[in-house]
């Protein structure tokens, strides 16, 4: 049922899912009224109500879905995807693309956490769809992208997701999408990467979780994870998987919190995958090497006595902290006399020595003076 409202040209009105039929009111099946209003025009407005849904609603080309916040819900009875792009089959030959969609300020309610096959925001063959402020909510997965269908730069901000199985699923052909801020509580996977690029997290809040974010084979390229904040009490849980084929990883920041593990290699490992880099407070690996605890800058004053002609000795230099297996280089001040050689420091626990010598015809000292002291330690 439509009102007067002129409809013919479409793609230059904005309507009401209630000038087709819907009633909002829970329990009348709005699934074919939602759907004729996006059929009809490319603004769709949702206004406060609870929207009963059977099947999938399908997204057309330039499709934007718009309600009042939270006042405005989708409640979804079904067993699938809650909103789509139009005709996405089985067959990623088949696919039929959407693009430019999105929509903001609604909630989604799924069948249940554990329903099988249930997506809320099944984005597969999507491209350039943008999600502003949505909540989802009791269903299998929350986001889905990929799986062998071209999903590319679809955006998400401020989306909040609870209890899910998985948060983002990204797979085969998932590539360049972002997500910045919003939160994924309570779930299995808070983010899932495999076969697929250039995904990035910005400020994502991943709480109440057994793995936070997840990179499985096949390999994953250039996957960010810039500013994730990963929090469960009590003590539980993995923060990052990263498989061992993942190529060009990037975790930046990350605030870890109340978690059995990291997930960051252990002593004397590399990091999981290929040229992976962490950058945190209390970690700095980067392209493949030993992940770093922290670097520390040491100065100390201190004369070099005289040294004979053709000498060879150790002096020592007292710094907190250090131990053998740190990594140390030393700058020379600036004082330091020609002729007169130091070589590799060598580490002892709280001692760095230096070996000299003296190939010079002469005795060669030194007066006091700053020696530099980079210390790098190693996980």
């Amino acid at each position: 049922m439509t009102t007067s409202r002129n409809l013919s040209n479409r793609g230059k009105d904005f309507v009401s899912v209630k000038d087709f039929g819907a009633t909002g009111d829970g329990s009348t099946d709005d699934t074919a009224a939602i759907q004729a209003a996006l059929d009809a025009a490319t603004g769709v407005f949702l206004p406060a109500g609870n929207y009963k849904i059977s099947a999938s609603l399908n997204f057309n080309d330039y499709n934007y879905l718009m309600g009042v916040g939270r006042g405005s819900t989708i409640t979804a009875t079904h067993s699938g995807s809650v909103i789509k792009g139009k005709n996405v089959t089985t067959a990623a030959t088949t696919n039929v693309r959407r693009y430019h969609g999105g929509g903001r300020d609604f909630q989604i309610f799924g069948p249940g956490k554990a329903v099988a096959s249930t997506i809320a925001l099944d984005m597969r063959g999507c491209t350039m769809f943008k999600w502003y402020n949505v909540f989802i909510t009791t269903i299998q997965t929350a986001v889905r992208q990929g799986n062998g269908y071209s999903s590319y730069y679809n955006e998400y901000y401020g989306v909040d997701i609870s209890s899910v199985t998985t948060g983002y699923s990204n797979s085969t052909l998932g590539n360049e999408n972002l997500v910045v801020g919003g939160r994924v509580n309570d779930s299995t996977t808070g983010t899932t990467d495999s076969d697929n690029s250039h995904n990035k997290y910005i400020g994502l809040a991943i709480e109440v979780f057994t793995t936070g974010h997840v990179l499985t084979s096949p390999a994953t390229q250039n996957i960010q994870f810039l500013f994730s904040r990963l929090e469960n009490t009590p003590t539980t849980g993995t923060a990052f998987s990263l498989d061992s084929t993942s190529q060009d990883t990037l975790i930046d920041s990350p605030a870890i919190i109340g978690v059995s593990t990291t997930g960051f290699p252990s002593s004397g490992s590399s990091p999981t995958g290929t040229r992976t880099t962490i950058r945190a407070s209390e970690m700095f690996a980067d392209s493949g090497g030993s992940a770093r605890k922290s670097i520390k800058r040491s100065v100390v004053n201190q004369a070099i006595a005289a040294l004979a002609a053709g000498a060879v000795r150790q002096d020592g230099f007292t710094i907190s902290g250090v131990a053998a297996g740190d990594a140390v280089s030393v700058t020379l001040p600036a004082t330091w006399p020609n002729g007169l050689v130091a070589g590799s420091p060598i580490i002892s626990s709280g001692i760095v020595y230096l070996q000299l010598s003296n190939p010079t015809a002469g005795s060669i000292s030194v007066a006091a003076a700053d020696f530099v002291f980079s210390i790098i330690k190693y996980v």
